[in-house]
């Protein structure tokens, strides 16, 4: 390799189309002026024009006028003829941009010199490896990968602020493209002070790119909440894609089934039996189908690191199914079956582990732009608190994950102890958010045997606070339903 000439992957015009754009593009230049050699050029006058352009920055810190350049004391110094040939290439190059756009020729040039790269450490760590030297051989690996990711191009990813009606516009639709929990006053929670989620059965509020953790006691109910949300969405025309990592995949199928068409499972296998039950399961699954991907993804050591190519494949699928368009929920019950490669060996606390988990999924909604649901469960006191009833549950009740709850969006906790579950509602805590009020706590009627936790069908109230209301609560669903608690009635509740 040491004695291999080395020449640039592309035609000589797409070779002066690059030297255009390293003169009139300043994030192009410096990612070119670490990363090519002026030798790398097919002809002398384009290393000489290279090498003008990278020493005029190396003084002034910016790129060239046209006319500063052809000046410069590195193209000065030639005679006449000489000069007359780099001023012409400089003219040609800058027109030859016209013809080449520059992410096509970063693109180009960075596989290329990715390839360059793992040709390089192929050949010299199978040479440590052969000799025996195994520290060494993976030292040139890790080196290589380092060195890989240090020469990507990349574009110019700093956001402008010079076309605010654009942005605002943005702003705005970004809140008309948004998905709901299913009802109203939940969504009315999650919105900004003075903003609305939307009339009853079409109110909305989880932004995509953002994301939110469920917060619930074991067997209180998160994977019916999960399923129920994705329900809410599917049945919008929502895309939902949805892993789950315990529970047999054929009753989740079920739950599902029963969330969407709102029955329990002996109604569910009565109806199958009958052809006009079986149509109606039918058109409903249709509908399932068209919206959602299910994945039961279990497997003794799973880990992160080998779930997210799953996701980002399952997405660029559906963008090329659907024009473009990803999914727009992602649902995952629930990340903490996970582990990460970054853990093996013990090297991590349970803590920092759950936290690289879940900042995975927090990355993967900002990227693709899907709302991630995901939930996560409650140290040892605030299942005590919820089975007790004494209080409503906070995100300060996660169990040792604090970061987790650090990077999420929203947090909602899931109340619901055997009284509750006794009398069909359970009750949710908005206990974090970015963008509106927390405190909120909105009590549901429920549907648990049919999957259904929560709809504006089956009608809701809410007060601001985390006290528990008791026996009243169930009174006040009705006197209240879909309004806030008095402050009267709280009073006297409490």
């Amino acid at each position: 390799m040491a004695t291999e000439k080395i020449t640039l992957p592309l035609d000589v015009r797409k070779q002066r189309a690059l030297l255009g754009w390293t003169i009139l593009d300043p994030i192009f230049h410096q990612q070119c002026r670490v990363r090519v050699q002026p030798d790398w050029f097919a002809t002398g006058p384009m290393q000489r024009v290279f090498r003008a352009v990278c020493s005029w920055w190396d003084t002034y810190k910016r790129l060239p006028t046209i006319d500063e350049l052809k000046g410069w004391r590195d193209i000065a110094q030639y005679d006449s003829e000489d000069r007359a040939t780099l001023h012409d290439l400089i003219n040609g190059s800058i027109a030859e941009t016209d013809n080449y756009k520059v992410d096509g020729l970063r693109d180009e040039l960075g596989y290329w010199l990715g390839a360059r790269i793992f040709r390089e450490g192929s050949i010299k760590s199978e040479k440590a490896y052969n000799a025996g030297k195994f520290d060494e051989a993976f030292a040139i690996w890790n080196n290589k990968v380092r060195e890989l990711n240090e020469t990507k191009f990349v574009q110019d990813i700093a956001k402008s602020f010079s076309d605010p009606g654009a942005f605002l516009a943005k702003a705005e639709r970004r809140y008309d493209d948004a998905i709901t929990f299913g009802i109203k006053a939940l969504d009315d929670a999650m919105m900004p002070p003075g903003m609305d989620s939307g009339p009853v059965g079409s109110s909305k509020s989880l932004l995509l790119g953002d994301t939110t953790i469920v917060l619930a006691p074991s067997n209180s109910g998160k994977t019916s909440f999960l399923i129920t949300v994705a329900r809410h969405n599917i049945m919008r025309g929502k895309d939902v894609l949805w892993f789950s990592h315990e529970g047999v995949d054929d009753d989740l199928q079920m739950k599902m089934m029963q969330s969407v068409i709102g029955v329990e499972t002996t109604t569910l296998l009565d109806m199958y039996k009958t052809p006009e039950g079986m149509r109606e399961i039918v058109a409903a699954m249709r509908l399932v189908d068209k919206h959602l991907t299910y994945i039961p993804y279990n497997n003794p050591g799973m880990t992160v690191e080998e779930l997210v190519p799953v996701i980002e494949r399952r997405q660029e699928e559906h963008r090329a199914k659907h024009g473009g368009k990803g999914y727009d929920l992602l649902v995952d019950d629930y990340p903490a079956k996970l582990k990460t490669v970054s853990a093996a060996g013990g090297r991590l606390e349970q803590r920092n582990a759950d936290a690289i988990v879940y900042d995975y999924f927090v990355q993967l909604g900002l990227k693709h732009r899907f709302h991630v649901l995901a939930a996560i469960q409650t140290n040892r006191e605030g299942s005590k608190s919820n089975r007790d009833d004494t209080r409503i549950l906070t995100q300060e009740d996660v169990r040792e994950s604090w970061d987790c709850c650090t990077m999420a969006t929203n947090i909602i906790t899931i109340n619901r102890d055997a009284k509750a579950a006794a009398r069909n509602r359970v009750a949710f805590h908005l206990s974090k958010s970015r963008s509106s009020r927390t405190g909120r706590t909105i009590v549901c009627k429920s549907d648990f045997a049919s999957c259904v936790t929560h709809s504006d069908q089956l009608g809701a109230t809410w007060y601001f606070g985390s006290q528990s209301l008791g026996d009243h609560i169930d009174t006040f669903i009705e006197r209240f339903k879909g309004k806030e608690i008095s402050q009267e009635a709280m009073a006297e509740a409490l």
